[in-house]
């Protein structure tokens, strides 16, 4: 069995352990994803051939693994909270540009919505 397939399974296994306790799909899959994410940035950092940084220590899989019983929550929630952080600002601003989208679309919208009842039943010219 090759490397791949068997981080596939073990993946498998965890979404039935978590799916067992009662958690949901989408809640696993953000939370094992949330994991791996975290573990492939400390290979990244660890590996012989030119390591590279991708998170800040404070972020690091190693401080998961360092942490014991109650405090293993604790530091992973600090550590999602922290990620996250920055996504607070972008988000809202990307919805902002979808939203004046939206709004220029539905000028054009609006005029044709107009149109079509100016002009009543039966008249089924071209709306210009």
């Amino acid at each position: 069995m090759n490397d791949s397939r068997r981080l596939v399974d073990k993946l498998w296994a965890y979404c039935d352990v978590l799916r067992d306790d009662g958690v949901g799909v989408i809640e696993y899959t953000e939370q094992l994803t949330y994991l791996l994410f975290l573990k492939m940035a400390h290979e990244r950092a660890t590996r012989q051939l030119k390591p590279e940084r991708v998170l800040p220590q404070e972020y690091s899989w190693q401080r998961l693994l360092d942490a014991q019983g109650d405090q293993i929550e604790i530091e992973y929630t600090r550590m999602l909270i922290g990620l996250a952080r920055p996504l607070a600002l972008i988000v809202p601003i990307s919805l902002i540009g979808v939203w004046a989208v939206v709004r220029l679309s539905m000028t054009s919208l609006r005029r044709f919505r107009s149109e079509i009842e100016r002009r009543g039943a039966g008249d089924l010219t071209v709306v210009a």
